[in-house]
């Protein structure tokens, strides 16, 4: 991978190597870095689709620096696999946006406080999250959840590998990380995540599922509406049901 370097952007890594560079491809100039040999991820070929990932050790790998003009709302797209239940954070921000596992089957999106979601850590995912306050929107692997994550977010200073502010050090592999600066609406983020899997193929053999429109809405003290979803990979057909109180 022509962006990814063992020293400060001049020699391109190869397997094994560690990583001080990690380059922005929009021509921004935004690159991911690490001055401190001992702290770099690992770059590791042939892993996720015959291609390349980077591979952080849950200890004190990460790479940081400035991103110009990134606030909220903005979009964030990741293909990772966490190799731990909880504290992993694939990217953050210095003012408490980051994305994280929460427990063994949840994630979280903070940005000063929790939007939580259901997340496989040992699986491949693609999570496409758009941060932006009440309006805030995670997609993991085409299963869509909104909340409020808080807005004391930018990405001024994001991190990938762990939470800017320090701490929630990530274990596990990343293999592409898409910033827009931009809230992408649900028909941008879902031709992101098909672009992601053409190249990573998280979903082998189809694009990630998509939630159908509602087939039932049952309202009493509280509103469930049912929606279905296929994985295009196994053929196998889930039920999403969503609740909120009236």
């Amino acid at each position: 991978d022509t962006d990814v370097f063992s020293d400060a952007g001049t020699t391109p890594a190869v397997n094994d190597d560690t990583v001080q560079q990690w380059n922005d491809q929009s021509g921004a100039a935004n690159h991911r870095t690490q001055g401190t040999s001992g702290s770099r991820p690992v770059f590791k070929t042939n892993i996720l689709n015959s291609l390349p990932i980077l591979r952080f050790d849950g200890s004190d790998d990460y790479l940081d620096g400035t991103w110009s003009s990134l606030v909220q709302p903005f979009t964030v797209a990741v293909v990772c696999k966490s190799d731990v239940a909880e504290n992993a954070v694939p990217w953050g921000g210095a003012t408490a946006c980051f994305l994280y596992n929460f427990d063994a089957d949840s994630g979280a999106l903070n940005a000063g406080s929790d939007l939580v979601f259901d997340i496989v850590s040992t699986n491949w995912n693609i999570i496409t999250t758009v941060v932006n306050g009440a309006s805030s929107v995670v997609r993991v692997n085409g299963v869509e959840f909104t909340g409020n994550p808080g807005t004391n977010a930018t990405g001024a200073n994001l991190a990938v590998g762990r939470w800017s502010g320090g701490g929630f050090e990530f274990d596990g592999d990343i293999a592409a990380l898409v910033i827009d600066n931009t809230a992408l609406d649900e028909a941008g983020r879902i031709a992101l995540e098909e672009e992601l899997n053409d190249t990573w193929a998280v979903f082998a053999g189809g694009d990630p599922p998509v939630l159908s429109s509602p087939i039932a809405t049952v309202t009493g003290t509280t509103t469930a509406t049912v929606g279905v979803t296929t994985d295009t990979a196994s053929g196998t057909l889930y039920v999403v049901v969503t609740t909120s109180a009236t």
